[in-house]
């Protein structure tokens, strides 16, 4: 089981993976998806369209995801 811990930025959208077993947690990954800096386009979307790309790369059930939201 991993735990995602995400932090939506101002330029970029920060994840932070946790690996979880019965000894607790273990830091195992880093990524930070840049955001456009173009006002023109809708940056809810773009933020949900980067985090269902990312989102592909684990099962369902595999991960939990926690989400600070401002």
């Amino acid at each position: 089981m991993k735990i995602l811990g995400v932090d939506i930025g101002t330029y970029s959208i920060k994840i932070a993976e946790l690996d979880v077993s019965s000894k607790g947690y273990a830091f195992s990954n880093f990524h930070e998806i840049p955001i456009s800096p173009d006002m023109t386009r809708d940056r809810s979307l773009e933020i949900i369209e980067r985090l269902r790309e990312f989102s592909r790369s684990f099962q369902p059930g595999q991960a939990r995801w926690v989400i600070g939201v401002p």
